[in-house]
């Protein structure tokens, strides 16, 4: 019997309408949307932790869940790429994840490069001179 990595080769096929419209068929699709629904967990303990904290010194424990939830939405990405493009995973759903660690990527980068601007304290005009 011809054996793929998700089941027989030999399995009833889906039309491309009900593959497309349906939840992921392949083991790194469900993985995905598991992943993704931890982040969405993570970030609720965040955000409530955020509603009891009252300390300016007691932040540590919010980088817990906030790491966290960054770690599982950037692996749901990366596992929602390889449900894609090694397992031809065809579930509209595989968008979500890719989404979500776009904008996850996106905002982490962006709150790296917050202390970069050289303007920042300059009133007036800000011209910046290379030491050519």
């Amino acid at each position: 019997m011809n054996m793929s990595l998700d089941g027989p080769a030999s399995a009833t096929v889906l039309p491309l309408s009900q593959r497309v419209l349906s939840t992921p068929h392949t083991s790194f699709g469900k993985w995905s949307i598991w992943l993704l629904a931890a982040f969405v967990l993570l970030m609720c303990v965040f955000f409530a932790l955020m509603r009891t904290v009252s300390l300016p010194g007691n932040y540590v424990r919010l980088w817990v869940p906030l790491i966290s939830a960054a770690i599982s939405a950037v692996a749901a990405g990366i596992v929602a790429l390889l449900a894609i493009f090694r397992r031809a995973e065809r579930s509209i759903l595989m968008l979500l994840p890719l989404l979500v660690a776009a904008l996850v990527l996106l905002f982490t980068i962006g709150e790296m490069n917050e202390g970069t601007n050289p303007c920042k304290e300059v009133k007036g005009p800000c011209v910046i001179t290379h030491g050519n």
